[in-house]
């Protein structure tokens, strides 16, 4: 035990032990006074690496994301595995960090890596010394495909990992599925004319759920696999028993090689192969995942082992091929977007993609976002955005599944479930759940509630769907009464002078009556009063008809004729309890945008709306607040004191210390979609674009967002923060975004649609198969020239529609053929609009000449 050479001589010590042959397992435990304290504390280990040639614990570029929607699964632009959660996201049991931010939080691993050995070297996949990478989804499936090849050594790896999804998943025991499997194909590649002999590698390193503190890791002989168990402690709050295994099967001729560190509860797998000249060998490795909600189980014998059993067998080829069929199906099944640039085209691909694998099938809810495991849980409200969304891309079953999560796993305050036994019904749904319906944080963030009638009626609009109105009237009248009336609850208020709702904000950072807020709170009664008198409950109807006129005034009474536009809040507070910090808050906030869209409060060329727009897109977009000028939208100023003065001191973002957001930046381009549709010319849709652009500009690699972004960094830095892929803050709304060029509405049950797509000047045509009942709508506008115009309209349903058709030519038309619908021509908006009925299997091409 000696100093290993390094200028720290004080510190810096290496131990030889060996050498040895055979399957040889050493265990040792390293010992030291590392504080002077008189007693030598046994080594933890964490960030050491015992045994020779361990990997580092090295990630770059945390973007790839798998799974099945019982399952997740991340691996970084080297194809290393960041993380494998099973059940997919946080429930109840389970324990992260959740300060870690930006580098990311961990569930189960915590280092996972393939490597080679050749000779006496060791190259692991994660050492960017020793290879270069390219890595991509296979087209339209959520399977990663990595190829790494070697700077040095003849050798390249390629792999592909996904989340078995469409299969018949293997069965424990006691006949249930075991559907948390993740399986990455590795093919090693000798690329010289020369055999070479050669150790495929696998080493696997797990600190299950969130700690290391009561994992072990153990060899097991007869499956030649790997078991990781970790048991739970009811005293960290980690009440779940997790377990899994790893197993690799080959069909070469192999040797196998195994070793296991007991202190670090790592190990790695191996089989030693020779490869022939120009020639490769297959290595399939099953990670299977299983938990129980309680302590001290074992679930190796009843769930492990019958997964490694039954991937013994199985054909990895055909389980690939299943699985990138039920993701291509999938696309197939849903709404398109068609344009000249296959960037955007498969971007969206990609968004849906990306949204979908949030979906838990098990319980119906949706998760949030990934990287920081924190942000794997379930708000409302970013859970009913990701349902609407859904139905706006035809997907209606995730969204159906979400309102029944919201009615029947998400814990509230109730007569049945008193909280506090104090006898007070909260009732409101709280601001974040675990996957499983547990309450995490309790504050009464009142848009949680109330953004559920508006996005049930969306749903019953897209589908019609007599039996859901029945099923889940229940669900919005609750919503809608407790959204906009007085509450037990000390920080959620209806002040009757004002007519607002006092809640917390959109952010979680403040308190106040916000007009986001009380806009969808408004939006929430006058469509809750539309699904309850579909419903047939007319009382109902007529409670939230009034209510809503009485918050429509609280909301207009915002308007400050002082400035000019409308104010943020009233009596804005850093604690509900506190004294107001202002009382009327006239900072800028992306949020303010939801009076015109999402919730279309008033209209977007109202001269008050207008001007609230020009101020918070001047105040969001400042060079000073985004340190950058190439169009990103903070979410709200990180100096407020700068622009409204020093009554804004304390009221910065200090998030990440400001900066743009995705999403707010595809809000700002949704908004001037919507002012579109009012003017003629490209101006204000050229405008959507650039905004739309931006985000696009900064996806990662394989096209997936984030929630915010660091321009600051230099060039050669990742400038993607926080969380991957939250289905709201990036890909989702990229969705939402890029659905507001389409720009459909539609009534399912009247089968009534109107469409008024809105072609950029950097695009020639736009198209969609829009999903209805029964069918699709085809639409595809093409700007041939400055003066001929083409629609291609097609009713590929069994059902007659009504339709609305709005088409920018920006010219009278001097003729129309090809079409016996009704048309107009309105010079103020520039558009052509059809109207009249399409019957069913019908098409049609529509010429304009203008």
């Amino acid at each position: 035990f000696v100093p290993n050479g390094s200028s720290d001589t004080g510190k810096d010590y290496e131990m030889t032990i060996g050498p040895f042959s055979g399957n040889t397992e050493i265990n040792f435990t390293f010992k030291w006074d590392d504080n002077d304290d008189g007693t030598a504390d046994r080594w933890e280990g964490e960030d050491w690496s015992i045994g020779t040639n361990a990997p580092a614990k090295s990630y770059y570029q945390v973007e790839g994301m798998t799974g099945n929607n019982y399952s997740f699964a991340q691996v970084d632009a080297h194809g290393a595995l960041f993380d494998f959660m099973v059940p997919l996201g946080i429930w109840s049991g389970i324990k992260v960090d959740g300060s870690v931010g930006s580098v990311g939080a961990q569930v189960n691993v915590n280092k996972s890596v393939a490597g080679l050995k050749v000779g006496d070297n060791y190259y692991w996949l994660n050492d960017d010394d020793a290879w270069t990478y390219s890595q991509s989804y296979v087209t339209d499936t959520n399977t990663i495909e990595t190829i790494a090849t070697h700077n040095t050594e003849s050798l390249k790896v390629t792999s592909y990992a996904f989340v078995p999804k469409g299969i018949t998943f293997p069965t424990d025991t006691s006949s249930g599925d075991i559907p948390g499997l993740l399986v990455q194909r590795f093919v090693v590649e000798n690329t010289s004319g020369s055999s070479q002999d050669v150790t495929f590698l696998y080493y696997h390193d797990m600190n299950i759920n969130g700690s290391n503190d009561n994992d072990s890791v153990s060899y097991q002989s007869t499956e030649n696999a790997l078991f990781y168990h970790d048991p739970g402690d009811t005293s960290s709050g980690r009440t779940r028993t997790m377990d899994f295994g790893l197993y690799i099967t080959t069909t070469a001729s192999a040797t196998n090689v195994y070793k296991v560190y007991q202190i670090t509860d790592a190990g790695y797998l191996g089989k030693a192969v020779t490869l022939s000249g120009s020639g490769s060998e297959t290595f399939d490795v099953l990670l299977a995942g299983a938990t129980t909600p309680s302590v001290n189980q074992n679930l190796y014998t009843s769930t492990i082992k019958e997964a490694i059993q039954w991937f013994e067998t199985a054909n990895v080829s055909s389980l690939r091929t299943t699985t990138e069929n039920f993701w291509q199906d999938l696309l197939d099944s849903a709404t398109t977007f068609e344009t000249p640039d296959t960037t955007y085209n498969n971007i969206y691909k990609r968004s849906i993609l990306a949204a979908y694998l949030y979906f838990d099938a098990e319980k119906g809810g949706m998760g949030a976002g990934s990287y920081n495991g924190a942000y794997f849980y379930n708000w409302p409200r970013d859970a009913v955005y990701g349902a609407v969304t859904m139905d706006k891309v035809g997907l209606h079953d995730v969204a159906e599944n979400v309102y029944d999560w919201l009615w029947n796993v998400a814990k509230r305050d109730t007569s049945t479930n008193d909280y506090d036994s104090d006898g007070l019904y909260y009732r409101f749904w709280y601001q974040k759940y675990t996957m499983d319906g547990e309450p995490e944080w309790w504050n009464p963030q009142i848009d949680e509630t109330a953004v559920i009638p508006w996005g049930a009626w969306y749903h019953y609009q897209q589908t019609g769907d007599s039996t859901f109105l029945t099923t889940y009237d229940d669900l919005v009248k609750e919503a809608g009464l407790v959204s906009s009336e007085n509450n037990d609850h000390p920080a959620l208020d209806y002040n009757e002078g004002k007519q607002l709702m006092f809640s917390m904000n959109a952010w979680e950072d403040k308190w106040g009556m916000f007009l986001y807020t009380n806009a969808n709170v408004y939006a929430g009664l006058r469509d809750g009063a539309d699904f309850m008198s579909a419903a047939g409950d007319s009382s109902t109807a007529s409670t939230f008809d009034t209510r809503a006129g009485n918050i429509y005034t609280g909301v207009t009474g915002l308007y400050s004729d002082t400035v000019g536009f409308y104010a943020h809040a009233y009596d804005i507070k850093r604690n509900y309890s506190d004294p107001a910090i202002v009382d009327l808050d006239i900072s800028a906030d992306i949020s303010m945008l939801g009076l015109v869209t999402p919730f279309h409060v008033e209209p977007v060329t109202k001269t008050e709306v207008i001007s609230t727009l020009l101020e918070v897109e001047a105040a969001l977009t400042d060079f000073s607040e985004t340190k950058m000028a190439y169009g990103g939208v903070t979410r709200y100023r990180a100096d407020q004191e700068e622009r409204y003065g020093d009554a804004y001191r304390d009221l910065g973002d200090s998030y990440y210390d400001g900066g743009p957001w995705m999403m707010p930046t595809n809000w700002m381009s949704e908004y001037y979609l919507e002012w579109a549709d009012t003017a003629s010319g490209k101006t204000k849709v050229d405008a959507a674009k650039d905004y739309l652009d931006y985000v696009i500009n900064y996806l990662g690699n394989l096209g997936i967002g984030s929630e915010q972004i660091d321009e600051n960094k230099s060039s050669d830095e990742f400038a993607l923060e926080t969380a991957w892929g939250n289905v709201w803050e990036s890909n989702g709304k990229i969705l939402d975004n890029m659905m507001a060029f389409i720009d459909y509405e539609y009534d399912a049950a009247n089968d009534t649609i109107s469409v008024a797509p809105k072609l950029p000047s950097d695009w020639s045509y736009l198209g969609s198969h829009i999903q209805v009942d029964n069918g699709d709508l085809y639409i595809k506008v093409t700007e041939n020239s400055s003066s001929l115009t083409t629609v291609n309209l097609n009713n590929n349903s069994t059902n007659n529609m009504t339709v609305t058709i709005s088409v920018q030519t920006d010219a009278s038309p001097s003729s129309v053929s090809g079409t016996s619908l009704s048309w107009s021509y309105n010079s103020t908006t520039g558009r052509v609009t059809f109207t009249g009925t399409l019957n069913a299997s019908t098409s049609s091409t529509i010429t304009i000449n203008h």
